[in-house]
């Protein structure tokens, strides 16, 4: 069995799902963000920092995640979104407006997801970091739609 169907089947990581930052050590997140495209946010500092309380989502399409091969598509790509106040919620990052922000809320919390801050993950060591134990949940049903266009919608609007 993939790395990538032992996400999927065994462990219940989906497109959508999100766990907790602070389900995974401070050491391994601050790794991670050497995967950021652009070399500046690669910097391990207060503005780059993935958090203990931000949320990790996936937002790698389902088929990517449970492919049978690893070396055709070994990673995971997550949005990771940082919890902001609620006098910095905006429409206009609601509801794939924009495509470089996506603001939503979860509980009372709201959180941020700058598409600058993206990051892959290689799925045999997410398969090693993960558990039957560890929390996974799915964004609400209304977030689970729109993340995906908010992921598309760079190639949909004009230029």
């Amino acid at each position: 069995m993939s790395a990538g169907q032992k996400l999927f089947h065994e462990l219940g990581i989906c497109q959508s799902s999100y766990i907790k930052a602070s389900d995974i050590s401070e050491d391994v997140r601050n790794a991670w963000i050497d995967s950021r495209t652009n070399s500046e946010l690669r910097i391990v500092n207060k503005k780059t920092k993935i958090t203990d309380t931000s949320l990790l989502v996936i937002t790698s399409q389902n088929c990517d995640i449970a492919c049978t091969n690893d070396d055709l598509d070994s990673g995971v790509e997550f949005a990771i979104f940082k919890p902001i106040k609620p006098k910095q919620v905006f429409h206009g990052n609601q509801f794939v407006k924009s495509v470089r922000k996506l603001q939503i809320q979860i509980d009372e919390q709201w959180f941020e997801a700058k598409v600058e801050h993206l990051i892959t993950v290689k799925k045999s060591n997410l398969c090693e970091l993960l558990t039957e134990k560890t929390e996974v949940n799915v964004l609400p049903d209304i977030y689970e739609k729109s993340l995906p266009l908010w992921r598309a919608n760079r190639y949909l609007r004009t230029a």
